[in-house]
């Protein structure tokens, strides 16, 4: 519990095996105003309440019910806001977000608390609620390992169509790499080539992945 100690914890973790390309999740407990006991959301967006700061984790469409996770320095007893609350979550992403990709960290809370319902053993409601949740988080991790797997065969692949198509400078060719291994997530190779061919210039292409990428990040 609390902010240096998951700070802590991860970089204990991340001694034993360290490169950026490891998959980090974290499933945890929160609190909210008045989301029922037991509800499972995937964590998007992490903001400290005292100092106002804001991390992001991926930016996988994926088929569960997301929600922003607010990180307190004491126990929260209002819920002034419409988030999750915890005491850790913002530990956590600040440490990985320098040790690892974005895409590669997954958040997950299980609601504990709410104005009318406070469990009486957290330990006992911990262990079956999170390992009822695990049935849905598993295969959401398992999808993603498949499409990193995968990410550079497809991203070769769309280099060159797209090198077929318009002049690629090193800068550019650079950008678009960082960008298709993000689109790939979102979208398939199919419609990903059909978009390249109906786009007269690379910038305009460029332009048009950057503002879907901007704009799911602010849906999060």
């Amino acid at each position: 519990m609390g902010l240096k100690n998951a700070k802590e914890s991860v970089g204990i973790i991340n001694k034993i095996n360290e490169t950026r390309d490891c998959t980090w999740v974290n499933i945890g407990l929160a609190g909210h105003k008045n989301i029922k006991e037991g509800s499972l959301f995937e964590i998007k967006k992490i903001t400290t309440v005292s100092e106002n700061k804001t991390l992001f984790t991926n930016i996988f469409m994926n088929n569960l019910r997301t929600q922003s996770l607010c990180s307190v320095d004491k126990e929260e007893k209002i819920y002034a806001n419409d988030c999750l609350y915890d005491m850790e979550g913002y530990g956590y992403l600040e440490i990985l977000d320098k040790i690892t990709d974005r895409d590669n960290i997954f958040f997950f809370k299980v609601v504990s608390d709410n104005l009318l319902f406070k469990p009486k053993n957290y330990k006992d409601f911990a262990f079956k609620n999170i390992t009822n949740c695990l049935k849905q988080i598993l295969p959401l991790i398992e999808k993603h390992s498949v499409i990193v797997s995968n990410n550079d065969k497809y991203i070769k692949e769309l280099l060159l169509f797209i090198k077929n198509k318009y002049h690629v400078t090193f800068y550019n060719e650079k950008k678009v790499i960082k960008l298709l291994s993000k689109v790939l997530i979102l979208k398939d190779i199919d419609s990903i080539k059909n978009e390249i061919d109906n786009t007269p210039t690379l910038l305009k292409l460029i332009k048009k992945y950057e503002f879907i990428l901007r704009n799911y990040l602010l849906k999060a």
